[in-house]
């Protein structure tokens, strides 16, 4: 998720590119509900083991490493999500600058016509 986030928020100029990130986003933002669905399974799966491993002979007990994974959990999904709205801005800001030099170069071609057409007058 990270690699893929990180991926969308570098700035490109190609049109090839932006089309492709614009296209990858759509399909992160696609599945995004479904990886959301997951995170409150784990949450009930873990605080299952917690109360098991209070209540019983505590055949399993989670480590601190395990404790401080879900603890993270959240702040993971809200990095996620930040990154994508990131990504989002990139994108938008890319095809503006993409818009702005396709402008440009309109108009330059429209000024080198019209300089070419009043030298064959």
């Amino acid at each position: 998720m990270v690699e893929t986030v990180d991926e969308l928020r570098q700035h490109s100029s190609k049109l090839e590119q932006l089309k492709q990130n614009k296209m990858r986003l759509a399909e992160v933002r696609a599945n995004q509900p479904m990886l959301e669905a997951r995170i409150e399974p784990i949450k009930k799966k873990f605080a299952f083991i917690m109360d098991d491993g209070n209540n019983s002979n505590g055949t399993i007990e989670l480590t601190e490493d395990d404790k401080n994974k879900l603890a993270s959990l959240d702040d993971a999904w809200a990095k996620y999500i930040k990154g994508l709205a990131e990504a989002q801005q990139t994108i938008n800001k890319n095809y503006a600058e993409l818009k702005a030099e396709m402008e440009n170069t309109i108009d330059d071609f429209k000024k080198e016509v019209q300089e070419n057409r009043q030298n064959f007058k």
